[in-house]
């Protein structure tokens, strides 16, 4: 499967048309409905990556309350990830429409390879970005969970032990500016 991994290669290097082009070339001996078939597979499996992506990684229609004091300097020039995020995603999809022309037909061509390979290279660093974030916000998630958890279960011991209990942590919230 050499000729797939050349494909996926070649098209993230030099764009969906003529990538699978000079894969073509190191691979002559490939019979013409096999390798269409096989360019086809490649850029469904890439379309349905994305897509997978981007159906997992959280957006909410606004962002989650902070966990720290907003009256905190850091959290007065904290940045929003998602605008942010959203900025970069159109920066490199302008990026991508610059590179690729349209021609009268229908059919797009790329006019600047160099272009596309850069703007691949910005979706490829914006889905990590989110996965990592993503994974942040799910471990924040289990955080909060572990928490109700413990307070749970000391609202359960008598009540003199969850005072004591409940004093301690608000003592460490104290320490902590939480």
């Amino acid at each position: 499967m050499e000729a797939i991994k050349a494909i996926r290669e070649l098209t993230l290097e030099h764009g969906t048309i003529e990538g699978p082009r000079l894969a073509r070339l190191q691979f002559p001996d490939i019979p013409v409905p096999t390798w269409h078939r096989w360019v086809k597979m490649t850029r469904d499996e890439d379309r349905n990556l994305i897509e997978e992506v981007a159906a997992i990684v959280p957006h909410p229609a606004r962002p989650p309350a902070p966990v720290t004091d907003s009256d905190r300097r850091s959290m007065r020039s904290a940045i929003n990830f998602y605008s942010e995020l959203d900025g970069m995603i159109a920066d490199a999809r302008l990026l991508s429409d610059y590179a690729i022309a349209v021609n009268n037909d229908g059919t797009r061509r790329i006019k600047n390879p160099k272009m596309l390979a850069m703007s691949h290279r910005m979706r490829a660093t914006n889905l990590a970005l989110a996965m990592k974030h993503s994974e942040l916000a799910w471990n924040v998630d289990r955080l909060e969970q572990m928490h109700d958890a413990i307070t749970g279960a000391i609202v359960q011991a008598d009540r003199e032990t969850g005072e004591r209990v409940f004093a301690a942590v608000k003592e460490v919230y104290a320490r902590w500016s939480l």
